[in-house]
């Protein structure tokens, strides 16, 4: 008998057309143009790049831990149309940081 180990979930808000694409492509994937931060989001890639194995120096997809509240990310929600999605992926793909630090 094998014992299954759960697949960590996360969660990410995208715009209707980003989910339309990387549907069409089979992926998500970052882009330069939604890096509202540049310094944060290069200091995050560097990060990345020292702690995943298998990173390829692209822009991230962002994620969080607990599924967020809609409702209260009106930074997001009232610009266009968005979609919540759902995603299970290999703890060893993500890099945790605390937004709030």
């Amino acid at each position: 008998m094998s014992i299954r180990h759960a697949v960590p979930r996360y969660w990410t808000i995208q715009s209707k057309e980003s989910w339309e694409n990387a549907q069409e492509i089979g992926f998500l994937h970052g882009h330069a143009n939604h890096a509202t931060f540049v310094e944060p989001y290069h200091w995050m890639m560097s990060q990345m790049g020292q702690r995943l194995s298998g990173y390829d120096g692209s822009y991230p997809v962002w994620v969080w831990t607990e599924k967020p509240d809609l409702l209260q990310l009106h930074h997001y929600t009232g610009r266009s149309e968005c979609v919540c999605l759902t995603l299970e992926l290999d703890p060893e793909e993500v890099l945790l940081s605390d937004f709030d630090e």
